[in-house]
């Protein structure tokens, strides 16, 4: 398994933009110079996943949750709106989605 998650991870490691495209989210975001991490199941099963974060103040445009999620106490469920910001890290507001 860990053999076959290389090509993925090297691509991740020669990556910059990212953008996710789905119906109610359009996110970009960079990856460039962030560590790749495969994970081929030594630790964890299901595995067969390559993770890495986004570069701080790089994360721009909208992603729909289909369920809730918590992130430092806030529940976000729906629609949330992300903008880079030019100190320490991305800002997300939830939103309501007939604002838009």
């Amino acid at each position: 398994m860990a053999e076959d998650l290389q090509p993925l991870a090297e691509l991740m490691r020669t990556t910059d933009q990212v953008r996710i495209v789905s119906p109610g989210t359009d996110l970009s975001f960079s990856i460039k110079d962030i560590p790749v991490i495969p994970c081929s199941g030594d630790r964890n099963i299901p595995d067969r996943e390559c993770f890495t974060a986004p570069v701080r103040n790089s994360v721009n445009g909208k992603i729909k949750y289909n369920t809730k999620a918590r992130y430092q106490g806030t529940i976000y469920d729906g629609l949330v709106r992300c903008r880079a910001r030019v100190a320490v890290s991305p800002t997300c507001i939830g939103i309501d989605p007939k604002s838009l």
